[in-house]
């Protein structure tokens, strides 16, 4: 029922964006009427217009924010909803007031994609004096891949992208949405999730805004300006959203008999302000966070399994919500699961016979994956296996590994980024084999 469901809304949505009577009226419309700036706390992007009220947008543009400025086409201001969050393929979805609705132009959606064909991306980017004006790069399609785990095309250009155009059209030459602009892999290599894909995408939020209520996948809890907790088992972590209209100074304080880590980012995972600390015992560290700049501060547990925290802030705080820590993995099956936030850490659980042979694998298009096994004993855990870049994915960066359980007992599975102590987030899809016992 669902699919149908999600069938049904997709083709809505392109039923609404291709009602041009002819091939040619389709064709009169202007992409660069449809495409939008993306306005955060955290610095801008680009969107595209989909119908009456929607913009699709990279999730990265607008993460963790559940509001953003928008600048149309024509000038006009408006306030968006980010009413949810697809961050297994880096998509965002915004809503805008009613109001305006009549002032939109939706794009139109190819129907077909050739590779050869000449390719236009279009976003947002600063000018010589600063400014943010609309900008077009052309480039040729040069391949495209299907993600079998998350069931997407992504499409692959030459054009010389520049930042701001994350989140904005490529149109073929009939000015047509062939797909949104993603990222840069290295220069003239720029990757775009499939237009056709992304309104399926659109239209599942949609859905499920509806039913769930927004946003869909985001879930943040108020907290008090200051607030104190507690951290308990291995490699618990929190993190927190600060922000405000003034300056103010936030302070981070903890005590923990094994290692860890406190740390202030941005909301990309940088870490600011030579805030980072790792150790035991008392730390502490103080960040000034600028007027209207978003930060995190996160906090983690890298060995032991209890700590005391304190976050001393002028300004209420919103707890960012880690739902996939701790969840029983899914043998001979596909886990979907996100690392919430950079630092995000998460573990699943898995009951193993002795000589149980496993194969695991996390795929991810948005971060670069980790994965380490340990036995869990008594006395701590045991590493059994780790594997970064097993070789498969799209850049060769997807973890992979085979295994042997020595003994029966329950195993974890820990999924990481690379990237040090704090690392990027994202989506991602772990698929676990049934365990097996290699005949003697």
């Amino acid at each position: 029922m669902r699919n149908l469901l999600r069938l049904l809304a997709a083709t809505l949505i392109l039923a609404a964006l291709a009602c041009a009577e002819t091939p040619e009226d389709r064709q009169a419309v202007n992409p660069s009427d449809s495409v939008v700036l993306v306005m955060t706390a955290s610095g801008n992007g680009s969107g595209v217009i989909i119908d009456a009220r929607h913009i699709l947008t990279d999730a990265h543009v607008v993460w963790p924010f559940i509001e953003a400025g928008i600048q149309l086409p024509d000038g006009t201001i408006a306030a968006a909803t980010v009413i949810g969050f697809d961050r297994y393929v880096d998509l965002a979805l915004l809503e805008l007031p009613e109001s305006i609705a009549s002032d939109l132009t939706p794009v139109t959606i190819a129907t077909e994609v050739e590779l050869g064909q000449t390719v236009t991306h279009l976003g947002y980017s600063h000018t010589s004096d600063g400014s943010l004006a609309s900008d077009a790069r052309a480039g040729t399609l040069i391949d495209q891949q299907s993600i079998g785990d998350f069931e997407v095309t992504l499409l692959e250009t030459n054009a010389e992208v520049i930042p701001g155009f994350s989140g904005g059209a490529l149109v073929n030459g009939a000015g047509e949405l062939v797909g949104i602009t993603q990222f840069l892999l290295v220069p003239g290599r720029i990757f775009a999730l499939s237009a056709v894909d992304a309104i399926e995408r659109a239209a599942d939020l949609i859905e499920l805004a509806e039913t769930q209520g927004a946003p869909v996948g985001h879930r943040l809890e108020a907290a008090t300006a200051t607030t104190t907790f507690s951290l308990n088992g291995p490699r618990a972590h929190a993190a927190f959203l600060a922000t405000s209209a003034e300056q103010f100074d936030l302070s981070l304080s903890a005590i923990s008999g094994g290692a860890i880590t406190l740390a202030v980012l941005d909301v990309h995972g940088h870490v600011v302000s030579d805030t980072l600390r790792t150790g035991r015992g008392e730390l502490h560290i103080t960040a000034t966070i600028p007027a209207n700049t978003a930060r995190l501060a996160v906090v983690g547990l890298r060995h032991g399994d209890h700590a005391f925290v304190r976050i001393e802030s002028p300004v209420p705080l919103q707890r960012l919500l880690d739902e996939d820590h701790g969840q029983p993995a899914i043998p001979d099956g596909l886990t979907f699961a996100v690392l919430d936030y950079p630092s995000d850490i998460d573990m699943f659980e898995l009951q193993l016979p002795a000589q149980g042979t496993v194969l695991a694998r996390v795929t991810s298009l948005t971060f670069d994956t980790v994965l380490h096994v340990e036995l869990v004993t008594p006395e701590g855990a045991i590493l059994i296996a780790s594997n970064d870049d097993g070789g498969t994915g799209l850049f060769g960066t997807n973890s992979l590994l085979q295994f042997t359980a020595p003994v029966a007992g329950t195993y974890r599975l820990t999924v990481s980024d690379a990237g040090g102590s704090i690392g990027h987030a994202g989506g991602y899809a772990l698929l676990i084999s049934s365990p097996f016992v290699e005949p003697q």
